[in-house]
């Protein structure tokens, strides 16, 4: 339905379309003078204690179908402001969809990379942390929703769906340059939404005009809603989509804070000796710092610096890449002992706490990223290790760059600090390297990264329930919740970035997976279209689970995304030709039966894994287990209808069958994958039949199942095979 804008005045803003009645937002202001107490201006309310220092301007426009609501606030105060936040507000009596929490869900869309994003029903009590340090890691603790314990907090954006509807409403800011938008549903009393963009006391001269976030409200199907929003963010802020999603390995989750040069170059030299793999990132992670805050200065399991190892790769083809945490510092780091005035202070002048890692053993301090010093620091370490050879820079624990304080330059918000630090650090390494965002705050990001991680730490178990206790509403590392995020945030990648849905782990010593759950790793990421990093020692992966590697890699560069993004428990990639991939996941604890997918039509479902065709409507889905199904629609072609060389390649075009009905040959050709071994199911109607005695070498004939032929193929790819099928006369 198409949203339109009834009337604006008065700072109340009227939408037809939400609902049968014209629903109605309220803005309001909140500002002080220096030194003076916070004052609140809200027309609609009678409010007007800054009725003549302010002047509010709304400009309604379409969207397709969506309205944007672009909006700027020109100050006529005598002297400076500083302006906390604008709102945007709307009550239950005013929209219904709001009056009864009960019957609705919320997608929760986490502050951070880190921060579960997940439906909930929207009248579920909060979750709080129980250690102020899970906190600091991974919530906006400065935001006005922090902490309170009547409703919701989503940050960014807000979906809603009422039960047994069909439509969704989405709510959200599609820019974030100056203010930090958040959502807040508040379900006890009174139900109602308010959406609110923190400007943490930016100041506003005398006549000057701030240019607000755009609010953008439409009404829809749910996933295609989502997308929509998704796609107006990343166009307003300049998205960088790379072509293709890079493949990598990184030092991390099998080495630690243990890891070593020699570490670095022994993998390397194991990866060479897997050109199939497509491994284009070596990235060092954390441990070769000496400490956290001191890039350029590395401990003694580095006796040579970074420089001989960015140079070792560089000789073995890959492109170097390094972890840092550029925008805090471990107290005790040689950083800040040298420069004390560069951290950012709170009201009491105390330096701002950023959570302690017990890995480092140390507490963190944000930077001020005002401080003309710091940004100059930051742009000599990386233009240092840019010149070192290193073109991939995994930039980590960015929530830090957006902590509120008193900054050096006291003009700025919070959020263009944070956007001037990332700033800094792209011009120091150019357009070209590959900048991947980590423990970052993800609108804020859009425009500056070029991969962005989307999940919390993925780890070499399932659960952590201790983790869970302590960090409740938290991430903390586990495969468990990292495959939540990437099912519940598909919908970001190639609209704001490539996504990073953390490392696939696959090994099968030093670890707590089981193989069903090393397999829904693997299915998962492998459908998820973003970039894939490897992080086992490659010598301990034993052959038949890097089999399971090279059946995803390299990574689709299809959109994935789910069924009902209001019950993301599975990916769903639309290829050629009407067939589809769906991953079904199941993250729970017992098992599970789930229908089909439903699909327009009549066809052929295939699942990969058991390469065997589904029978009946209905699949069973173990703990943790998930099951990758394939969708070919009947016709009366001969096609390829599932195979099991690489997961993806089918959908997209690298691996692909031409059928030439002249000549009675099925054209099979492929590129760009890893697997030189499988299986292919080709979809044979009739009166069409393949010719056995025919087959060309390297393919062998595994049996026929209805229109299904079955063969086995061996060809290190690029390969091109061609089948002879042979036209039956019909039946007299």
């Amino acid at each position: 339905m198409t949203l339109a804008l009834l009337s604006h005045d008065d700072g109340r803003v009227c939408v037809t379309g939400l609902a049968r009645e014209p629903v109605a937002f309220s803005v309001a202001v909140e500002a002080r003078e220096l030194g003076g107490r916070c004052r609140r201006w809200c027309p609609a309310e009678g409010d007007g204690s800054l009725a003549g220092e302010l002047e509010l301007t709304i400009a309604p426009r379409q969207d397709g179908e969506a309205l944007v609501l672009d909006w700027r606030i020109r100050s006529r105060a005598p002297g400076i402001l500083r302006l906390d936040r604008v709102s945007f507000a709307s009550d239950g009596p005013g929209w219904p969809l709001l009056a009864d929490p009960s019957r609705l869900t919320l997608l929760q869309h986490g502050y951070q990379s880190w921060t579960p994003t997940a439906p909930v029903r929207a009248d579920a009590r909060p979750r709080h942390p129980r250690v102020r340090s899970f906190a600091l890691m991974n919530l906006d603790v400065d935001s006005p929703f922090f902490g309170r314990r009547d409703g919701l907090e989503s940050s960014l954006f807000a979906l809603l769906r009422a039960d047994g509807e069909d439509e969704a409403a989405l709510c959200g800011f599609c820019t974030q340059r100056i203010g930090l938008g958040a959502w807040f549903f508040r379900n006890r009393g009174q139900p109602g939404l308010r959406g609110s963009l923190d400007y943490g006391g930016r100041h506003l001269a005398p006549g000057a005009v701030l240019e607000g976030e755009p609010l953008w409200i439409g009404r829809g199907p749910a996933g295609a809603l989502l997308a929509r929003y998704a796609a107006a963010l990343g166009a307003a802020m300049g998205a960088r989509v790379a072509a293709d999603s890079p493949v990598g390995w990184c030092s991390w989750y099998h080495l630690y804070t243990r890891v070593t040069a020699r570490d670095v170059t022994e993998n390397a030299a194991e990866l060479a000796r897997h050109p199939e793999l497509g491994v284009r990132f070596v990235q060092l992670d954390d441990g070769y710092q000496a400490a956290v805050g001191d890039w350029l200065d590395v401990n003694d399991k580095f006796p040579g610096g970074l420089a001989p190892v960015a140079a070792d790769l560089r000789a073995r083809g890959f492109s170097p890449g390094l972890w840092t945490a550029p925008f805090f510092a471990a107290a005790r780091s040689r950083l800040l002992r040298a420069h004390p005035d560069w951290r950012l202070r709170d009201e009491r002048g105390h330096p701002v706490q950023c959570g302690f890692n017990p890995m480092w053993g140390a507490r963190t301090h944000a930077l001020d990223l005002t401080h003309p010093e710091v940004l100059a620091w930051l742009g000599e370490t990386f233009a240092h290790l840019f010149g070192l050879g290193f073109e991939f820079f995994k930039v980590d624990f960015l929530y830090a760059g957006l902590r509120h304080g008193h900054r050096h330059d006291p003009a700025c918000s919070p959020l263009e600090a944070y956007r001037a630090g990332l700033g800094s650090i792209r011009a120091a390494v150019g357009e070209e390297a590959f900048v991947l965002g980590c423990g970052a705050p993800l609108g804020p990001s859009v425009g500056l990264v070029d991969g962005m991680r989307i999940s919390q730490d993925v780890k070499e178990q399932w659960d952590s329930g201790l983790a869970a206790f302590f960090g409740q509403g938290c991430g903390y590392p586990a495969a468990r919740g990292a495959l939540r995020n990437d099912l519940s945030r598909a919908f970001t990648h190639r609209r704001w970035w490539l996504n990073d849905p953390d490392c696939l782990l696959v090994r099968d010593v030093r670890t707590k997976l089981s193989e069903e759950e090393v397999r829904t790793l693997v299915a998962v990421l492998g459908a998820t279209g973003g970039m894939l990093l490897l992080s086992d020692e490659v010598a301990q992966v034993s052959p038949a689970r890097l089999e399971l590697v090279r059946g995803v890699l390299p990574p689709t560069g299809l959109v994935p995304a789910p069924l009902d993004p209001l019950d993301p428990r599975d990916l769903v990639l639309e290829g050629q030709g009407g067939t589809r991939l769906v991953v079904l996941v199941n993250l729970e604890d017992t098992p599970e039966v789930r229908p089909l997918p439903g699909q327009p039509g009549t066809g052929t479902w295939i699942d990969v894994g058991a390469r065997a065709q589904v029978a009946g409507a209905e699949v069973a889905l173990p703990p943790h287990g998930a099951r990758a199904l394939r969708y070919c629609p009947a016709g009366d072609t001969p096609c390829l209808a599932a195979d099991g060389l690489h997961l993806t390649a089918g959908l997209d075009g690298r691996l692909n069958a031409r059928f030439d009905p002249e000549g009675g040959r099925l054209h099979l050709a492929a590129r760009a994958i890893a697997r030189a071994a499988g299986w292919l199911a080709l979809y044979v109607p009739a009166p069409w039949a393949l010719r056995e005695e025919a087959l060309p070498t390297g393919v062998r004939l595994l049996g026929r199942e209805g229109d299904l032929v079955w063969i086995e193929l061996c060809a290190l790819p690029p390969w091109e095979r061609a089948l002879s099928l042979v036209k039956l006369a019909p039946p007299a």
